[in-house]
């Protein structure tokens, strides 16, 4: 049928109201394994006997993605796209499925906008729970943050890499370094590199499994503690804060620049990473999209503007910091604290 030219404005205004269904059929299937399940054809059937779920409900989710690229069909039997294979198949070396379940992790607190937008501040966030709570659903929930951000960085170093010059640096920090993707390149970059990744104790485990994997047990050390409390060490010529601003609130995160410069040597560096807005407050869109991610699913977090952190750096001591864009959704500020 064809649209009429007067009722184009509506039906994008129908395609984002009906975002979510792509977005949850997807997310669902990802939590599911479905497409680690698909790399050979399956009927609907065979799948759902597979993942012990209903064979009727299966059937209409894989029709579904299907019809949005990402499953092929040949008769009754599904499989992988060329995207699907690429990405969600689990054990490959390009996997990314832990990313998207983590966003899923996230859908509650999307589904209570309306709420959060009328008091501030999301229902059920309870920041300690993060930190303290030791549970098989929290854990699962920090893993799948965890290896997300792994992939999310791996696929980001090289782009940091070439706009990063470490060759006078003896002593790196990564604080919150998760994984320790960063860390663990940096020093195969740098070989006079020595680095120590801080986090809590769940991402450093995972940290320690990669350090053991990449064989640079000697070059990166690793602590566990809660930055906000704990000490992070003292004496580094490098700083690299990486995606943690945004889900602290402003209080915290100059708190947190200010411990970071304390802990350099004068004439150190920190970079502070995230997903950072222009002055105008919306763009770059993923960015202002990624705002409301934080005011959905933290206590205080958002989406801060570079020249406001810039400016928070400069008060504590570091000389007017440097702009790079990473990429067109991650940007750092590099900062040198005054000698």
């Amino acid at each position: 049928m064809m649209i009429n030219e007067s009722h184009k404005g509506f039906e994008e205004l129908m395609q984002w109201a009906r975002g979510f269904q792509t977005a949850k059929i997807f997310l669902v299937a990802c939590d599911l394994e479905v497409f680690s399940h698909l790399t050979f054809p399956a009927t609907a059937l065979d799948l759902a006997e597979r993942l012990q779920v209903n064979a009727r409900s299966l059937e209409m989710v894989l029709n579904a993605l299907t019809a949005m690229g990402l499953l092929q069909k040949d008769g009754e039997a599904f499989r992988n796209g060329e995207l699907a294979e690429q990405y969600l198949v689990a054990g490959h070396e390009n996997y990314r499925g832990a990313i998207f379940k983590h966003l899923h992790h996230t859908w509650e607190g999307w589904s209570d906008l309306g709420p959060v937008v009328a008091t501030g501040r999301p229902r059920d966030i309870d920041p300690a729970r993060w930190v303290e709570a030791h549970d098989e659903a929290r854990d699962e929930e920090i893993e799948d943050f965890i290896r997300g951000m792994e992939a999310v960085a791996r696929d980001q170093v090289a782009a940091v890499l070439a706009q990063l010059d470490l060759a006078d640096v003896n002593h790196l920090l990564d604080l919150g370094g998760g994984p320790g993707t960063y860390a663990i390149n940096f020093v195969k970059h740098y070989p006079q590199l020595r680095a120590t990744i801080f986090d809590l104790p769940l991402p450093i485990s995972i940290a320690q499994e990669n350090i053991r994997r990449h064989g640079v047990g000697d070059r990166v050390q690793t602590l566990a503690g809660n930055f906000l409390n704990d000490e992070i060490g003292q004496n580094y010529d490098f700083i690299w804060m990486a995606n943690i601003l945004h889900s602290h609130s402003d209080a915290q995160s100059q708190f947190l620049i200010r411990k970071a410069a304390g802990a350099l040597v004068p004439g150190g560096r920190l970079a502070v990473v995230d997903f950072f807005l222009n002055d105008d407050g919306y763009t770059p869109m993923s960015a202002a999209l990624f705002g409301v991610h934080m005011l959905a699913v933290t206590a205080a977090g958002r989406a801060y503007k570079h020249s406001e952190v810039a400016v928070w750096m400069q008060e504590v001591g570091f000389l007017t910091p440097e702009f790079r864009r990473i990429n067109d959704h991650s940007s750092f500020l590099l900062g040198t604290k005054q000698p």
